[in-house]
């Protein structure tokens, strides 16, 4: 028993120090100092990075974070770049491209906390690259951003020729608008300059007149009255002799401008033109005599009492001179009145985009022949009616006015006569045509 009695007070005293321990210690001890944190990490966003122009530009960020990986907003850094010629770094992690190579951006939080970047510099030749350009309406908005290839900060500007009237060009965006306000094609030199290098274009615009060619409203016909004129040239061939009276009793209504495409589309549903790509206001082509009287009797149907018809040949010339005796109306020079060989480049134009003569008709000269309404006859001048001839009776070939893209000046002039096979729409010589109305 004493043996007992004596061991329970040193197991006690056990627990109590067991009791103790698992509590903290001695309650003389403190709670621990917490820990400061410190930069352990840095991180740049992005990690690879390239530029392709002189003056080009990156912004690069870096992430500090501590010894437990949390962030350190504020933090403060210092950059670098490991080839300043190839591409330099400012103090808020901008970098700016050079010359072409390779730089490391390094972002240093302290002596031993780095983070780094791969920046590539390969400078691509400075390249306008817009293509073609959109064609405007004039008194519309027009609209345009130039763009180019190699580009870092840009100074637009025209070092040739001229934009079309109403129209400016930004310097730092190479944006072209404004209202246009004549119609026409303008020709002018883009020169764009950045990161040392130099680069020039030659573009146009073409400007057209919104209701030329669109529809068969009454705007699209010019009211031709009555009158007299001299019919014929001694400047041409057998087949415009003699030169004699004619007078239009009548007045009739003729198109302003040549039937376009899209108005043949509106009818025919299908485009025959060479020239499609050309677009819906430039002048239908390819077209038979034959075809032209489906059309006519096509549109007649849609349109009643709109009597639409082809004029005659005598109508066809009194119009396209519209007062004048010269070879070409208007201004008597061709370049102004209409398109040839010679300023054409071959291909159709635009309606509209020439002057129109005093009755405000377009293209009466050049752009494609013309069919009217009459039989071809080689001599018919010398039997011809002087009150509104209508050509012969009979026949194996239509005539043709106006001359075309393909042909040289003489077959503009507008005396000129030319005669086909009505089934025939042309080939290298492009055969379209223009309405009439009879009041």
């Amino acid at each position: 028993m004493r043996q007992l009695t004596h061991f329970l007070p040193i197991v006690a005293l056990l627990q109590i120090s067991l009791l103790s321990i698992s509590c903290g210690g001695s309650s003389g001890s403190g709670p621990s100092e917490p820990e400061t944190p410190y930069a352990a990490n840095v991180t740049i966003a992005p990690g690879v990075a390239s530029l392709n122009a002189v003056g080009a530009t990156v912004q690069f960020t870096a992430t500090v974070r501590d010894q437990r990986g949390r962030e350190m907003p504020g933090q403060s850094v210092s950059w670098n770049s490991s080839a300043s010629d190839v591409a330099s770094v400012g103090s808020t992690g901008l970098a700016t491209a050079q010359t072409d190579g390779s730089a490391t951006i390094v972002a240093v939080a302290s002596p031993t906390v780095t983070g780094w970047a791969t920046l590539t510099v390969e400078i691509i030749e400075l390249e306008i690259t817009t293509g073609s350009t959109p064609i405007g309406i004039a008194g519309e908005p027009y609209g345009l951003t130039l763009e180019a290839k190699g580009v870092s900060t840009p100074a637009w500007s025209i070092s040739a020729g001229g934009l079309p009237v109403g129209l400016t060009l930004g310097p730092a965006t190479g944006l072209i608008s404004g209202t246009p306000t004549e119609v026409g094609k303008s020709t002018f030199m883009v020169h764009l300059a950045s990161g040392g290098q130099t680069t020039s274009r030659e573009m146009s615009i073409t400007i057209i007149s919104g209701h030329l060619g669109i529809g068969f409203g009454d705007d699209q016909f010019s009211l031709i009255q009555p009158g007299a004129y001299q019919m014929g040239s001694t400047n041409g061939g057998s087949n415009e002799r003699p030169v004699h009276d004619v007078n239009i009793t009548h007045s009739f209504y003729l198109q302003k401008t040549e039937v376009t495409q899209g108005q043949w589309r509106e009818v025919m549903g299908t485009d025959p033109s060479a020239f499609s790509l050309c677009g819906d206001t430039c002048p239908v082509e390819g077209v038979s005599w034959n075809d032209i009287q489906d059309f006519l009797e096509a549109l007649n149907v849609a349109s009643p009492g709109a009597n639409f018809r082809m004029p005659t040949e005598a109508e066809w010339e009194y119009a396209a001179r519209a007062g004048t005796t010269g070879d070409y109306a208007g201004t008597g020079q061709l370049d102004d009145m209409g398109w040839y060989s010679g300023n054409s480049g071959r291909k159709t134009q635009f309606v509209g985009l020439k002057l129109a003569n005093a009755w405000g008709l377009f293209d009466m000269h050049g752009n494609v022949y013309e069919w009217v309404q009459d039989w071809y006859l080689g001599d018919y001048y010398g039997v011809s009616p002087v009150d509104d001839p209508a050509g012969p009776l009979e026949g194996t070939s239509r005539v043709l006015r106006g001359g075309s893209v393909d042909q040289n000046a003489a077959h503009s002039r507008s005396a000129n006569r030319f005669s086909s096979n009505p089934s025939f729409g042309g080939f290298t010589i492009y055969y379209g045509f223009r309405l009439a109305r009879t009041p």
